[in-house]
């Protein structure tokens, strides 16, 4: 298929679906949503009469802590690393400073690069959990999760108790943002962050008893029009409680639709099948996992929370986190309205009813244009895939397609000369080979390089196990420091003298494995020699002893005198031959104790064990030097990327006031259109 441009887009669309409005939802404002101000500009020049929707996705659970906290507090601010904070997931109470991202180095990431990560761990200053929160932390985010044992879903976050938590991340991110922008451009970037805390600060004082939602809508617009230099028009905010309300007023919206899909019975268990059979393998669940009658849509009840629809012959049940709320009804749901009815009887009508996150997407596309960032929203191919067997199996589907955005948000600091200097954080100035100021302009046209070479980065370093290619290669990376030479010589002077001690005791050992052989020859010989001994001895001179001790006083003497010559002719044939490998035998023991003796005097010297500490602390050092190089290299690569298709929205009046990197990107932006 050929690549439109945005203009031949933005035509398509208008054609197509001339009074269809834009949509573009998120979780948070201080994230990438509000630089789909993009987008509202490029309609405002080829489409300005078009309707942008702008809205706050608050009705999913607020992020839980997962683990222990120890606080008092209803909601804390918390980094994210592949130790204490595995699992963390905080999507409406979460921020990144300028040039940071939730991408985590995990242990899997270095134990398969060649760190010894548990060993090294075991040995960290701190501890191991000092060393994950070193090693694999995420560079510049954080998350505010709630850490009370209720769930609550977003738009039930109280402004009084997450406002402070959330002022404090912004001074987090803010502050560390404006102190990486060089001095002489710092004002105008602090000038703007102090706006937004005001912003923030103003609505919480002004609004005591108001909610998360609150603050994000106020805010929308002020972001929008901050990047936009100007009020946007044809705009207009919204939330998902608001915009999925389901009572009898709301139910013939186009947006419920697929629910009639869902409950009627002669598509049902089409919707069901094609449901199911679109998220296996997807690490999601089946609708029979939440119980009989369950469908792909949740009931959400401000300040009950959010729970699975089931319907069933006899009533519906909602699978809330509490418990489940079953309601009997006289004959079985089978419509939308039959539901609306029900759950605005029962739970009034300010019940949302929710789309997961395959079927949100129909909902959405029946009546709005929806506005999807690149890499934003992974379930959609899982949407399509429904959709394509609803289809088949001969049920028309009504939606509008998505439109994927894709920025060149780092390329567009070059384009648009943005000559503010930054000071970038540790791994990226490594990357970068700076250890000062660094102009945006020039980070803009060298980032993709930077990447490019850091994924070369992490191959060689794959292939690098031994501490003497490590040492070689961090060498060359960083020919200026002569502490790698120095280490190199001494780990090669160390290496040599314990090769030539080893040498020493190869020499020892040797000769004792031969005398093992001999012990193990003369072994047998003895053991031959007197298991003869014995034959000999049943053969011969038992006969003498029992004639002896029944023969006459007379023959006595005589059989005494055969005996004595008896036994005379054994030693002569047989114990000299026993005791000489006996000798032998004592003697090659005595000379393999004597050997090991010198070889433990060898390993145990002062030298060897000066060379074997030295060995072992260079190894640690170098190990220690490929897990920076290793989190350098890994977070580059995968931030950068992430952050050119998402930025967050404030970063950019902070690094360039003037506008002219936004106005960059919305010229370089391409667009495309997913249908599903």
């Amino acid at each position: 298929m050929t690549q439109l441009s945005v203009t031949e887009t933005v035509d398509s669309l208008k054609a197509r679906f001339p009074d269809t409005p834009f949509i573009a939802l998120g979780q948070t404002v201080f994230w990438d949503e509000p630089v789909k101000a993009a987008w509202r500009m490029i309609l405002d020049s080829l489409w300005p009469e078009a309707k942008m929707i702008a809205g706050v996705h608050d009705t999913d659970y607020f992020a839980k802590s997962t683990t222990l906290v120890a606080s008092d507090d209803e909601f804390v601010l918390l980094p994210h690393n592949d130790g204490p904070t595995r699992g963390l997931w905080s999507a409406a109470g979460e921020l990144s400073t300028l040039f940071g991202s939730e991408d985590v180095p995990t242990r899997a990431t270095y134990e398969s690069h060649g760190v010894p990560f548990a060993q090294l761990a075991s040995a960290y200053p701190g501890g191991k959990k000092a060393f994950y929160e070193d090693k694999t932390e995420a560079w510049g985010w954080r998350g505010i999760v709630h850490t009370g044992s209720d769930s609550l879903v977003a738009h039930d976050v109280p402004l009084s108790k997450f406002g402070p938590v959330l002022l404090h991340e912004l001074a987090w991110g803010f502050g560390a943002a404006v102190q990486s922008i060089a001095e002489a451009d710092r004002d105008a970037s602090a000038s703007y962050c102090s706006q937004v805390v005001a912003w923030v600060t103003e609505y919480i004082e002004a609004h005591p008893s108001g909610n998360l939602t609150d603050l994000y809508k106020h805010l929308l617009p002020r972001f929008y029009e901050a990047l936009l230099g100007q009020a946007p028009a044809n705009f207009g905010t919204t939330n998902s409680l608001e915009l999925f309300r389901f009572n009898s007023q709301t139910q013939a919206l186009a947006r419920f639709d697929v629910v009639d899909l869902f409950l009627g019975p002669a598509t049902r268990e089409t919707c069901i099948s094609a449901y199911n059979h679109a998220v296996t393998g997807g690490g999601m669940y089946a609708l029979d996992t939440f119980g009989e009658g369950a469908l792909p849509f949740d009931v959400v009840v401000s300040g009950r929370g959010r729970g699975t629809l089931r319907v069933t012959p006899t009533g519906i049940a909602i699978e809330f986190t509490g418990g489940a709320r079953e309601i009997a009804t006289k004959s079985p749901i089978e419509t939308r309205k039959a539901l609306a009815a029900l759950l605005e009887a029962t739970f009034g009508n300010e019940v949302a009813l929710v789309g997961k996150a395959v079927s949100l997407i129909n909902m959405l596309a029946a009546e709005f244009i929806v506005l999807f960032h690149e890499t934003a929203s992974g379930y959609t191919p899982r949407t399509a895939a429904m959709n394509d067997a609803i289809r088949a199996a001969g049920i028309p589907l009504n939606l509008k397609p998505i439109v994927r955005i894709a920025y060149p948000t780092w390329d567009a600091l070059a384009t648009a000369k943005v000559a503010t200097k930054v000071t970038l954080p540790p791994h990226l100035a490594a990357c970068f080979q700076t250890s000062g100021e660094i102009a945006a302009a020039e980070f803009g046209s060298n980032w993709r390089d930077v990447v490019a070479i850091q994924k070369t980065n992490l191959m060689q370093i794959n292939a690098a196990r031994k501490p003497r290619a490590v040492l070689d290669m961090l060498s060359k990376r960083d020919a200026t420091a002569s502490c790698w030479s120095c280490m190199t010589a001494d780990y090669e002077r160390a290496l040599t003298s314990l090769a030539s001690n080893a040498a020493e005791c190869a020499d020892r050992k040797s000769r004792i494995d031969l005398l093992r052989q001999h012990i193990h020859l003369d072994t047998q010989a003895r053991h031959l020699a007197e298991e003869s001994k014995g034959e000999d001895f049943r053969a011969a001179l038992r006969k003498l002893i029992d004639q002896r001790l029944i023969a006459a006083p007379t023959e006595v003497p005589a059989l005494d005198d055969q005996i004595r010559l008896e036994e005379s002719r054994r030693i002569k044939t047989f114990d000299v031959t026993i005791n000489g490998c006996q000798d032998r035998i004592r003697s090659a023991k005595a000379e393999i104790r004597r050997l090991r003796a010198e070889c433990r005097a060898i390993e145990r010297s002062h030298l060897c064990i000066e060379n074997r500490k030295t060995l072992s602390e260079i190894t640690t050092q170098v190990d220690l030097a490929r897990t920076d190089v290793i989190r350098a290299a890994y977070i580059t690569r995968e931030a950068l990327p992430h952050t050119n298709a998402r930025p967050s929205a404030w970063w950019l009046p902070t690094l360039d006031p003037t506008g002219n990197w936004f106005r960059a990107i919305v010229d370089g932006t391409e667009a495309r259109l997913e249908v599903v």
